[in-house]
């Protein structure tokens, strides 16, 4: 795998740099062919990056640089990153605790994917005009202090048998089809490594993640809660 992903990360370098180039060279109101490629380019390209995680965690590899880290900064990131596709489907990300949250021992750009995971897949199975919580609290687990954050939504739900298995490789679970706004980005489905990856990073540092949901319905939108429990030190 690792050998593979590598070698597909030269030419879709290439590729994505020749259609830049191009936009140069074409009117602006004729790029929408290039955009198209270039969204391509980046999808494959995240796949590609996910395969090199997957086969990290798989082998106990991950390289983690640990420091000091603030979470509120992590979530800062995110929020910008989003703000446009929160904004185009009327979607409000609420969010509550992280400035009081102690400073913790991490690795922020694995955290970052982690959080970039969970809030994707909370945009992707929520409605439009819905809502993403991100909240945060200080508490005891084993006599450690720890930092749980939630990760919450008002989407679909998440159904009673699939909530042990999606944190497996390649599990899929039921795709939306009637509530979201039919954009492409929100209803194509990946190749089911995301949450996996998202539980390799969190047991990597220790921690715990886990989901509560009251099942799946696209009449009455359960939501979902993503929990993460990570220790302070």
């Amino acid at each position: 795998i690792n050998v593979a992903a590598h070698e597909l990360r030269t030419p879709l370098t290439v590729i994505k740099g020749y259609s830049q180039m191009l936009k140069s060279f074409i009117d602006p109101a004729n790029i929408f062919p290039l955009e198209g490629i270039e969204s391509g380019i980046e999808r494959i390209t995240e796949v590609v990056n996910n395969m090199l995680d997957m086969a990290k965690i798989d082998t106990q590899s991950l390289d983690m640089k640990k420091q000091p880290t603030r979470l509120r900064e992590i979530v800062d990131k995110i929020e910008r990153e989003f703000r446009k596709a929160l904004k185009e489907r009327n979607i409000t990300l609420k969010r509550s605790g992280f400035i009081t949250l102690p400073v913790i021992q991490a690795d922020a750009e694995m955290l970052t994917k982690v959080f970039r995971n969970l809030v994707v897949n909370a945009i992707k199975y929520t409605p439009d005009n819905g809502q993403v919580t991100l909240t945060s609290q200080v508490r005891m687990d084993q006599d450690q202090e720890c930092v749980e954050i939630i990760v919450a939504d008002t989407g679909i739900g998440i159904a009673k048998d699939d909530q042990e298995g999606i944190f497996e490789k390649f599990y899929f679970t039921q795709d939306l089809e009637k509530h979201s706004s039919g954009r492409t980005e929100f209803k194509a489905g990946g190749p089911g490594l995301g949450l996996s990856i998202a539980r390799g990073i969190v047991l990597a540092h220790n921690g715990h993640i886990w989901v509560e949901s009251d099942g799946y319905d696209e009449v009455s939108y359960p939501g979902s809660q993503f929990h993460i429990l990570l220790p302070v030190a």
